[in-house]
């Protein structure tokens, strides 16, 4: 199911799909990829810091000579996991795709997930949407 949705959307497919639909529950979403350099970011680093004229803050990633843009913290839903069960998601992900998650870091954000516990700087995304 897409990130970009919301519970009150999720409810009818998760009822009518059941395992066959995944959440995810952990990812740096895109907001753009770039197929060259834009910044000049050296590969592996943490990333340039952006703002944006919302106000948002971002990160540029170098990502095999590509620029992907991903939000300064994850899409995560960790803390509603109980949520999530209740509308009858069983099949979730957890996806480390584009930031390179030192490996500590990465298992300590799988521990915080799989436990429901939140994590620092993460965004829920629009999982509120369009619920009363």
């Amino acid at each position: 199911l897409s990130p970009e949705d919301g519970l009150a959307n999720w409810r009818p497919l998760l009822a009518e799909y059941g395992r066959r639909a995944t959440v995810v529950v952990h990812q740096d979403i895109p907001m753009f990829i770039s197929e060259a350099r834009a910044l000049d970011t050296p590969p592996g680093e943490a990333g340039t810091r952006l703002v944006s004229t919302y106000g948002d803050r971002l990160r540029a990633l170098d990502v095999g000579g590509r620029t992907v843009v991903v939000g300064e913290g994850a899409y995560c839903l960790s803390e509603r996991l109980k949520d999530l069960a209740a509308a009858g998601a069983e099949s979730l992900r957890v996806d480390f795709v584009w930031r390179a998650y030192p490996p500590a870091e990465a298992r300590d954000r799988w521990r915080a997930v799989r436990s429901g516990a939140g994590i620092a700087g993460a965004r829920l995304g629009n999982i509120d949407r369009g619920l009363a």
